[in-house]
């Protein structure tokens, strides 16, 4: 993704929304908890993330596909997602959280707030208390049931990768391109994007 908004002329005419909550999944007693199953997580979003959920489907423990590191930096990067007005303000700390996750995790927040509007302390403050359960929350009910991630929906339509779990900056370039409907960015009409090249990865 880093490879698409680089690409001059692109941010400036698409809107990202990243979802912090993945394959993720809150215990319900209709659809079940821990261990994790991916039966389960389809039975959770297919009665959940919808009108008029059950009374428990955002209150039991959150189960998480890789396990806590990935559920603790889910929730602090809900929590600087709320304090954010702009995707262009949020984009640089998900990009250093996503960076240092196998090395440090949540502790790369302090450092990933750097050079951000984003204010530790009250990221701290979120991700320690209740705060952080209701950002969780927000996030957990926009994530519709999908086959695994990425995934990406442009303009409310779904755009599987073309190949198993591989997007790359071309496609999604093109895609965002035939999107958009104002005047074009020059990378829009690019021999690359034009031939669908798929040489550079995201």
């Amino acid at each position: 993704m880093k490879t698409v908004i680089d690409t001059t002329g692109i941010a400036d005419i698409m809107e990202l929304e990243l979802i912090p909550f993945g394959n993720n999944f809150y215990t319900t007693t209709e659809c079940g908890g821990a261990p994790y199953s991916v039966t389960k997580r389809h039975c959770w979003a297919s009665k959940c993330v919808r009108d008029s959920p059950a009374a428990d489907c955002f209150t039991g423990a959150i189960v998480s596909q890789h396990g806590d590191v990935e559920i603790g930096v889910n929730r602090m990067q809900a929590c600087a997602k709320s304090q954010n007005t702009t995707w262009q303000e949020y984009w640089p700390f998900l990009y250093c959280m996503e960076s240092s996750y196998e090395t440090k995790g949540i502790d790369a927040a302090e450092g990933c707030t750097n050079g951000t509007k984003i204010d530790y302390t009250k990221l701290q403050a979120c991700y320690s208390g209740k705060d952080g359960d209701a950002a969780q929350m927000r996030e957990a009910k926009k994530t519709m049931d999908h086959p695994g991630t990425p995934d990406i929906t442009i303009n409310g339509v779904h755009a599987p990768p073309p190949w198993p779990g591989t997007y790359t900056a071309q496609f999604l370039i093109k895609r965002v391109c035939w999107a958009y409907t104002g005047p074009k960015p020059v990378a829009c009409t690019s021999q690359v994007v034009v031939q669908d090249s798929m040489t550079v990865t995201v």
